[in-house]
């Protein structure tokens, strides 16, 4: 588990950093709320990161088990939906109504005056790599778990 999450981090963290500075590289003031705004950018990061990560982990660690370089673990708390869409989805689901709502509290409780390109962009690196320490885990034991 901690290969995976240490892949899943990296890519994350860049990811997140470079698509943030796509989109809010010379934007000023940037907006906390709104279409364009990081509010909106965290719960769209959130969905898609998880969704990705999952995807991703999910076929590595199915590739592992037919391999033999890993081995089936009895179903237990973890166990996510088989079908590999519908496992992506109902995790991201899941993880943007707990994780987005956190991290905007966490911006707005901070934001002051309004937050520079760079302050976003910093911030959702760690946000993406805190995303990923959390869902990654989970979408290995889910996937050690399948029928």
């Amino acid at each position: 588990m901690k290969v995976e999450s240490a892949i899943s981090i990296l890519p994350n963290a860049l990811g997140g950093g470079l698509i943030t500075w796509l989109i809010f590289r010379g934007v000023e003031p940037i907006p906390l709320w709104g279409a364009g705004g990081v509010a909106f950018d965290i719960a769209a990061t959130t969905f898609l990161l998880t969704l990705l990560s999952t995807l991703v982990v999910t076929l590595v660690i199915r590739k592992r088990i037919r391999t033999e370089a890993a081995k089936r673990e009895t179903p237990g708390r973890f166990a996510l939906p088989n079908n590999l869409i519908v496992r992506g989805i109902s995790l991201a689901f899941f993880t943007t109504l707990i994780f987005a709502p956190l991290a905007i509290a966490i911006i707005n409780a901070i934001w002051g005056k309004g937050w520079g390109a760079n302050d976003i962009i910093l911030f959702k690196i760690l946000y993406c790599v805190l995303l990923g320490l959390a869902v990654t885990p989970i979408a290995v034991l889910s996937a050690l778990r399948d029928r």
